[in-house]
């Protein structure tokens, strides 16, 4: 296999029915798959998801090029979770069977935001780590606890992954327990506590969280209360990146689900993990939403950088340009724009993005906007959600990488 470069331009897979795209990037013993899988014919979501699954094995196999092929990281986000999620997840189950790829069923995790796209019934972002046959990662699946008294371990919630002194977990659809939303957050917290000290891993080593809340606009402000509490009650400082946003989890009766990236790199590696910030956009937690802009890693051959859900902020907090979503959009860019340039990165390093949109008939302004700024060529999952202000029409969020070096 030849040298996989930092900027290699998004691969485009198109069969019958469905797209990938894929970007390849460099990790330190490998290569690492960032993915995007969506259907492009209608139907129903049985059928969308044989196009889509058919294409994302095919694309495996063509790529992994006698490696070993780790899934990392799979999100499905559902038009409707309740009708469509056992299909989808069936369908996903025989595709890679029927390819001979049976043990690498990955951990998924399911959500209602409904595809921007209203002929898709579902969409999907998919993390891969191919690694040569003689520096296999030892990858384990780590379960979550019991959801509720006298239930057996619940299904795998997350991937392990140890390496050359390195230990990374990817964690998915935890939940808490309780009723009020405040509870469940603080449950919600210690749950994953769990899971880490499990993975010999601490809420220390939390690079992003991604939250998501049924009721955002009802629940958010008992999130920021919970999530502060929680955190000071471990002086966590830094506190990780963040996305909080609105979404169905799978079971109606939480109203909060928690997934998590944390790491621990060898203590040869200097500064591997800071905050990152730009003069555009204020600190989150000065108006009491605890997360960082963005978090830098770097693991010895890269920078990588997770720029937290990102909307149109102005330098005070405030909202900027309410009720004008081509002005939001163009402050959303430049904050981003902001924290990559802050860190010697721009958009030709983004291999991942995720944009949440509140109305969906503003998607085609979002997409020519997006063109005309350069915002593309890297796999983009875009979806309807609500933002964790009501005045807000658009988030992003994206990981970039690049390779390691001073800032220029």
């Amino acid at each position: 296999m030849g040298k996989v470069s930092f900027h290699p331009p998004a691969i485009t897979l198109e069969r019958n029915g469905c797209r990938v795209i894929v970007r390849r990037v460099p990790s330190v013993d490998g290569e690492e798959l960032f993915l995007t899988a969506e259907p492009q014919v209608a139907g129903t979501a049985a059928d969308q998801a044989t196009f889509v699954f058919e294409g994302v094995c095919e694309a495996l196999s063509g790529l992994a090029e006698g490696r070993n092929v780790s899934i990392l990281t799979l999100n499905l986000y559902l038009q409707n979770i309740a009708r469509d999620r056992d299909e989808v997840r069936a369908a996903l189950r025989q595709s890679f069977e029927r390819h001979g790829l049976g043990d690498l069923v990955p951990v998924s995790f399911e959500i209602e935001q409904p595809p921007a796209d209203e002929l898709a019934c579902f969409t999907a972002a998919i993390q891969v780590l191919l690694t040569p046959l003689s520096a296999s990662p030892m990858c384990t699946l780590v379960h979550g606890p019991p959801e509720g008294p006298g239930e057996a371990g619940t299904e795998p919630k997350g991937v392990r992954v140890a390496r050359e002194g390195e230990v990374h977990l990817y964690a998915s659809g935890l939940y808490g327990r309780g009723e009020a939303a405040s509870e469940q957050a603080l449950s919600m917290f210690q749950v994953a506590e769990a899971m880490l000290e499990k993975s010999g891993l601490a809420w220390t080593d939390v690079v992003r969280t991604w939250i998501h809340l049924a009721q955002i606009d009802q629940d958010y402000s008992a999130l920021n209360e919970a999530r502060r509490s929680f955190f000071q009650s471990r002086s966590l400082n830094p506190v990780p990146a963040s996305t909080g946003i609105g979404g169905q989890p799978v079971s109606p009766e939480h109203r909060l689900s928690l997934g998590l990236y944390a790491c621990r790199l060898p203590e040869s590696v200097i500064r591997h993990k800071r905050p990152m910030s730009a003069s555009t956009l204020n600190e989150a937690p000065t108006y009491g939403a605890d997360f960082v802009r963005g978090m830098r890693v770097e693991d010895g051959k890269r920078v990588s950088l997770y720029v937290s859900g990102t909307a149109s902020i102005d330098e005070e907090g405030r909202t900027a340009h309410v009720g004008n979503i081509e002005a939001q959009i163009e402050r959303m860019l430049l904050n981003v724009s902001a924290l990559l340039t802050e860190q010697g990165a721009d958009a030709r390093d983004i291999v991942s993005a995720t944009t949440y949109l509140k109305e969906p008939g503003d998607r085609g302004l979002l997409l020519d906007r997006y063109q005309r700024a350069g915002f593309q060529g890297f796999p983009h999952t875009l979806v309807i959600a609500p933002i964790c202000r009501p005045e807000l029409l658009c988030e992003v969020e994206v990981v970039a990488v690049r390779a390691l070096g001073p800032v220029t």
